[in-house]
């Protein structure tokens, strides 16, 4: 749960190789490619490490700013309070 995993052609990738490869396998490549410049590459390692960690804490606080329905998930078992309805992974 800490870093992003991928499987390209054979090799493992991590982090934001993995948003990287899949932006530019749909064609969007352009708006993810300042993430390999080389300072910048640096500099988003660092941020993508920090939002990773941390990533469900900001995630409760946007849903919280943007007024988002909470669904409550326990082992795969989700339930939303607001409609009463229960989303279980099969």
């Amino acid at each position: 749960m800490k870093v992003l995993h991928g499987f390209y052609n054979g090799k493992v990738l991590l982090g934001l190789e993995v948003t990287h490869r899949a932006w530019t396998i749909v064609g969007k490549g352009f708006w993810v490619a300042p993430l390999n410049w080389p300072v910048i590459k640096t500099l988003s390692h660092w941020v993508y490490l920090g939002l990773a960690k941390y990533r469900h804490q900001i995630s409760a606080l946007l849903a919280k700013i943007f007024a988002l329905p909470n669904t409550q998930c326990i082992s795969g078992t989700c339930y939303d309070n607001s409609t009463n309805t229960d989303h279980r992974r099969k």
